[in-house]
C-alpha cells in the first residue's frame, strides 16, 4: 500500500519540512531561527515515527482517537485527539496523521508552513522522504568532538564519551547515505556555518522553501519564550533561544582534558578529516561551501569515512533514555 502524502488530500496546506541530525548538533538553534519567520511554525520534538511505530496502521477512527489521547506529545502541541480525528477520519497510514497534526499545529499559530524537528528522526529520514515526497529534510552536522563532549554531559545520555563518539560517526554515515540517495531534498547544513554566517545560511535555507529570509529570524527576543523549547528541556536547550554565539564552536573542547582530546582524535580522526575538520589545536576550517545550489554538501556526500566503530553503542544509549523527560 502506498501511504505517501497526496497533496490534494491536504487542501492548500504547503508541505512541511523536517529538521534532523545527531543530538547536540544545532537542531534546536535552527528550529528557533526558522520559527521566528512570519510564515513558519516549528514544533517541539514529536518523536512521531518512534512513538507510533507499534500503532496498528491504518487505524479506524476510534482506535486512532484512543492512541492519540494516550500520546502525551499531542498535548504539548496544544492539540487534542478529537481535532486530529475530525480532520483525518480515515487515514491511510502514519504519514497522513502526522501531516494533519503538523497542519493543525501551524494553523493554530496562524502560520501556513510547519516544520517538524526531532533529531533522532535522522534514522527515519528515508521513510520521511518517501512519505512526504514534496518535503525537504534539513540535517545539521557539527564537529564530532563538540557533539560527543556535549552528549556525554547530558542528563539523558546513558553511555560514556566513547558511545557518544560512535553515535556521531553513525549519524554522519546515515547523513551521507541519505544525501547520496536524495541529493536535492536531503540538505546538509554545517552548524559552524549557521553560527558564523547565519544570514547567508538561513537565506539559502529559506530559498529552498521559496520564502524570503526575514531579518527578524536573527533577532533574539528574551521577553518571548519560543514554543520550540519545552520547559522540561530548557536546561540543555535554552541557550538556543538567545543570541547566536559563534563562541560555541569548540567551547567544550576548551575545558576537555588531554586524555579526552587524544581519545576523541583516535576515535573520530578519519571521519573528522573527511569532513574538513582539523585536529585538536589546528585551525578550524571547513572544506565545504555550506549549502551549494546542487543540494549536496561536499563534506558529507564526498569520500566515505571508514565503517562505524561500535555501531550500536550510541544508539542503544539514546534508546535507553526516557525521551519524554529528556528530549535531545
Amino acid at each position: 500500500m502506498n501511504t505517501s502524502i497526496n497533496p490534494a488530500t491536504l487542501g492548500a496546506s504547503p508541505p512541511p519540512f523536517f529538521i534532523v541530525g545527531c543530538p547536540r548538533s544545532g537542531t534546536t538553534l535552527l528550529s528557533v531561527l526558522m520559527n521566528r519567520h512570519s510564515k513558519i511554525a516549528v514544533t517541539p520534538e514529536t518523536a512521531f515515527y518512534e512513538d507510533t511505530a507499534t500503532w496498528p496502521w491504518p487505524c479506524d477512527p476510534s482506535t486512532l482517537r484512543r492512541l492519540l489521547s494516550e500520546w502525551p506529545r499531542l498535548s504539548e502541541l496544544r492539540l487534542d485527539a478529537d481535532a486530529v480525528v475530525a480532520a483525518c477520519p480515515e487515514p491511510s497510514g502514519a504519514a497522513e496523521v502526522l501531516a494533519t497534526i503538523l497542519s493543525l499545529y501551524s494553523g493554530s499559530l496562524g502560520k501556513p508552513i510547519c516544520g517538524e524537528k526531532t533529531p533522532q528522526h535522522l534514522w527515519h529520514a528515508g521513510r520521511i522522504l518517501e512519505d512526504f515526497p514534496d518535503s525537504p529534510v534539513f540535517c545539521l552536522v557539527r564537529d564530532g568532538r563538540d557533539v560527543a563532549l556535549s552528549l556525554a554531559a547530558m542528563p539523558w545520555w546513558n553511555a560514556d564519551l566513547r558511545g557518544a563518539a560512535h553515535y556521531w560517526i553513525d549519524a554522519v554515515e546515515q547523513a551521507r547515505r541519505l544525501n547520496a540517495a536524495y541529493p536535492e531534498r536531503f540538505v546538509v547544513i554545517r552548524y559552524e556555518h549557521l553560527v558564523t554566517k547565519p544570514g547567508e545560511t538561513l537565506g539559502a535555507i529559506m530559498a529552498r522553501l521559496d520564502l524570503p529570509f526575514e531579518a527578524r529570524q536573527l533577532v533574539a527576543d528574551e521577553a518571548e519564550a519560543t514554543p520550540v523549547i519545552l520547559p522540561r528541556s530548557h536546561a540543555w536547550k535554552g541557550m538556543a533561544a538567545g543570541p547566536i554565539d559563534p563562541g560555541r564552536i569548540g567551547f567544550r573542547r576548551k575545558t576537555s582534558g588531554d586524555e579526552e582530546d587524544a581519545r576523541l582524535d583516535a576515535w573520530l580522526g578519519p571521519t573528522l578529516e573527511s569532513l574538513g575538520y582539523g585536529a585538536f589545536g589546528a585551525a578550524r576550517s571547513i572544506a565545504d561551501p555550506g549549502i551549494p545550489a546542487s543540494g549536496r554538501d561536499a563534506g558529507v556526500a564526498g569520500t566515505s569515512a571508514p565503517a562505524s566503530i561500535g555501531a550500536c553503542e550510541g544508539a542503544q544509549a539514546l534508546a535507553a533514555t526516557d525521551r519524554l523527560d529528556h528530549d535531545p
